[in-house]
């Protein structure tokens, strides 16, 4: 084989062993956020770069739902931002776990 030839041959496989390291890592990564890291009663869950668990315990939604709401505060609105803090909590945290994977290998 020509020298050359070997060399876009080699290149091509080692670009096949990256792309399958970034997969793996990218399969694997896993983000995890809660509001209480010993006892969550909000619990959100990433991977491949999805939501794929969410869990909020019903005294969340009680409190919220018996919140008075007041000219300056929507409990609806609070709710969210506080379940939307947790949610992007997991998705950082997948970030990282994916960042650390892709370092390693």
């Amino acid at each position: 084989m020509h020298e050359s030839l070997q060399t876009m041959v080699d290149t091509a496989a080692s670009v096949r062993r990256s792309e399958t390291r970034i997969h793996e890592a990218y399969l694997e990564a896993m983000g995890v956020a809660g509001d209480n890291p010993e006892h969550p009663s909000v619990l959100a869950v990433v991977q491949q770069n999805r939501l794929t668990k969410f869990e909020i315990h019903e005294s969340v939604l009680d409190y919220y739902r018996n919140m008075p709401r007041t000219a300056e505060r929507d409990p609806n609105v609070e709710l969210a931002i506080y379940i939307n803090v947790i949610i992007r909590g997991a998705f950082e945290d997948w970030h990282q776990d994916l960042q650390q994977r892709l370092r390693q290998s």
